[in-house]
């Protein structure tokens, strides 16, 4: 990885590190095909040559730097648990966020909790709507055990819900999950509305 010449980057608090292009799910407002993200997972090296560039900045500038471990679905990343971790072990579990379709995540409880572990308990995005739940296996058990283990494990949780219409931002989740998810979470979730364009997968 080159080294970054941070003089000529508009500095934010957070990054958004994309380690994958890839996803499992073919969601309508979808824009990772017009975002055009390479389709190979990032390197392991490579990300952590990154994460302690960052390290580094923090130091150089007394700021508390973070980062968001994205995609694609970073889970689909063989190496996505190991850099989490060493992100966390480097800039603070503060200072670092993963969002994810919750499709790779444990069906019960107690593996769910073994894997916030393994990434060192960082915040977790939790992306839950409409169009995420028609692609997912199985995934009201998998979002019972995600949230019981954050609670368990004082991990961090936000959820982000993108809608289509207007009823659907008035009832953003079916029957089927909506009584799963805490209504401390369902409260503070970031639910916006979005409608795209199938064919351009651009903003309407």
């Amino acid at each position: 990885m080159a080294k970054v010449d941070w003089k000529k980057v508009d500095l934010e608090t957070f990054f958004d590190v994309n380690i994958t292009g890839k996803c499992n799910f073919r969601c309508k407002f979808c824009t990772t095909k017009s975002e055009k993200l390479p389709k190979k997972h990032m390197e392991l090296q490579e990300f952590k040559c990154l994460i302690l560039e960052i390290k580094k900045l923090s130091k150089q500038n007394k700021k508390n730097y973070g980062i968001c471990v994205a995609g694609g679905e970073p889970f689909l990343n063989p190496n996505a648990v190991e850099m989490i971790a060493f992100a966390v072990k480097h800039l603070g579990r503060r200072n670092v966020e993963v969002t994810t379709n919750l499709s790779k995540f444990p069906l019960d409880k107690k593996k769910a909790k073994e894997l916030m572990l393994k990434m060192g308990r960082p915040k977790i995005n939790f992306s839950i709507d409409r169009e995420h739940l028609k692609f997912g296996k199985r995934m009201p058990e998998r979002i019972r055990s995600a949230c019981i283990a954050a609670k368990e494990l004082a991990v961090k949780v936000h959820i982000i819900n993108v809608t289509q219409n207007k009823y659907q931002q008035a009832h953003p989740w079916p029957k089927e999950v909506v009584h799963i998810i805490p209504t401390s979470l369902k409260k503070k979730a970031d639910i916006r509305l979005e409608q795209y364009s199938q064919s351009q997968l651009k903003p309407i």
